[in-house]
């Protein structure tokens, strides 16, 4: 009889790990997106060159997206897990 092999992560640090790791690759981006715009010459519209308009529009146009993107990849975790620890 060989025994299961403990997995290295708890169910909760599992999902702790992929809520963080989501958290610091979704401002990296987004943060990066916002600079490079902020590179470039400013067009007609002066006040969306400023970063307090860009993360107002991020928060309301992106960070929506980026947020359904969190919850399916969650949805698809609990699943997965769901399958593969025993009923008991």
């Amino acid at each position: 009889m060989t025994a299961e092999p403990k997995p290295i992560l708890s169910k909760g640090a599992l999902i702790f790990a992929t809520v963080a790791v989501w958290l610091i690759v979704c401002l990296a981006y987004e943060l990066h997106r916002i600079a490079v715009f902020l590179a470039l010459p400013p067009s007609g519209d002066l006040y969306a060159h400023g970063w307090g308009f860009q993360l107002f529009a991020f928060a309301l146009f992106r960070f929506p997206v980026w947020l359904v993107g969190l919850l399916v990849l969650l949805i698809v975790e609990f699943t997965v897990l769901k399958r593969r620890t025993p009923d008991t």
